[in-house]
C-alpha cells in the first residue's frame, strides 16, 4: 500500500543488504513532496499497518474495515477499457532471462514516471479485490473474463500460463512490481537515457562492464559463482565473464523483439 500510494518502496537501498538493514530498523518517511496530495487517512492506516512492533500492528482483517477502504469503495470503478489494454499487455509479456527481469524491475521501481504509475496502480487495485497488494490466480482470472468474454475456464488457464512467466520471486502470486513490469510503457521508457541509467546501476564500480562480483551485489540471496555466470548468461555475448553496456542495450533490444512478436 505504501508504493501503491507513493510510488516509492517503504525501505530502499542501493542493495539488497542495505534495503533488509533499512528494514531492521524500522524507521519509515511520510514526508515529501509525494505525500503531500495524500489523505491524513491514508498515512494514518500505513502508520497502523507499518507499526515496528508487531503486537501493537494492526491484523489485515482489521486493515480492510479501516474508513480508508470504506472510503475507496465508493469511487467510481476503473474504465473497462484501461483495464482490457493492462490484461492484454500481462498476457503478452514475456522475458527470456533472469537478467532482463532484474532490469524491467528496476525500471520499474526507479524510472517509471508517476503519471503512467498512478494510471497503472488503479488499475492494479480494482484487480486487487482483496486490497493485500498481490493479484491472485483467482483475482487475474476475474480480469481475464473481460478478454475471453466471459469463458471462465479459458480465463483461468490464461492466468495461470501469466502468472508462470510474471510470479518472479515465486510466492504464487503477481506482486505491484512485477505488475508495473508487466504494464509499463516500454517503448517510452526503455530508451538509450534509461538504458544507461540501469546499466549504470548494476556497474556498481562503473568501469563499463557488469560483473559476476556486481551481480552478486544484486541477486544477494543468490550463492555460488555458477549460479551467478549462468544468470548473466546469453547477454556475455563474447563470453568475456562480464556484460559490456552494449552486450546489455542488446539483450533489452531481444526483450523488445519478443513483446512486439507476442503482441501481433
Amino acid at each position: 500500500m505504501y508504493m501503491l500510494l507513493s510510488g516509492e518502496p517503504p525501505f530502499d537501498g542501493n542493495s539488497n543488504e542495505e534495503i533488509m538493514r533499512n528494514v531492521e530498523i524500522g524507521k519509515v518517511s511520510y514526508s515529501g513532496p509525494e505525500w503531500n496530495k495524500i489523505s491524513k487517512t491514508s498515512i494514518a492506516l500505513l502508520k497502523k499497518m507499518l507499526t515496528y512492533d508487531p503486537k501493537k500492528r494492526i491484523t489485515a482483517e482489521s486493515a480492510l474495515r479501516d474508513p480508508w477502504f470504506a472510503m475507496y469503495d465508493k469511487k467510481k470503478n476503473t474504465n473497462s477499457m484501461q483495464m482490457l489494454e493492462c490484461i492484454k499487455s500481462l498476457r503478452a509479456f514475456r522475458v527470456t532471462s533472469t537478467m532482463q527481469k532484474a532490469v524491467l524491475s528496476y525500471m520499474a521501481s526507479h524510472i517509471i514516471s508517476k503519471e503512467e504509475e498512478k494510471k497503472l496502480r488503479e488499475i492494479f487495485t480494482a484487480l486487487d479485490q482483496k486490497h493485500n497488494g498481490y493479484l491472485t490466480i483467482e483475482e487475474l482470472a476475474k480480469g481475464y473474463l473481460l478478454l475471453f468474454k466471459g469463458d471462465l475456464e479459458a480465463a483461468k488457464a490464461e492466468a495461470k500460463q501469466t502468472m508462470k512467466r510474471l510470479d518472479i520471486n515465486g510466492n504464487g502470486t503477481i506482486d505491484y512490481n512485477e505488475f508495473l513490469m508487466a504494464n509499463m510503457d516500454r517503448n517510452n521508457i526503455i530508451n538509450e537515457g534509461n538504458l544507461k541509467i540501469a546499466f549504470d546501476f548494476f556497474d556498481a564500480n562503473h568501469d563499463g562492464n557488469i560483473s559476476v562480483a556486481e551481480l552478486q551485489r544484486v541477486f544477494c540471496g543468490i550463492k555460488g559463482e555458477d549460479i551467478l555466470v549462468n544468470i548473466m548468461g546469453d547477454s556475455d555475448t563474447n563470453n568475456d565473464g562480464q556484460i559490456s553496456y552494449s552486450e546489455f542495450v542488446e539483450m533489452m533490444s531481444k526483450h523488445m523483439k519478443h513483446i512486439e512478436q507476442n503482441a501481433s
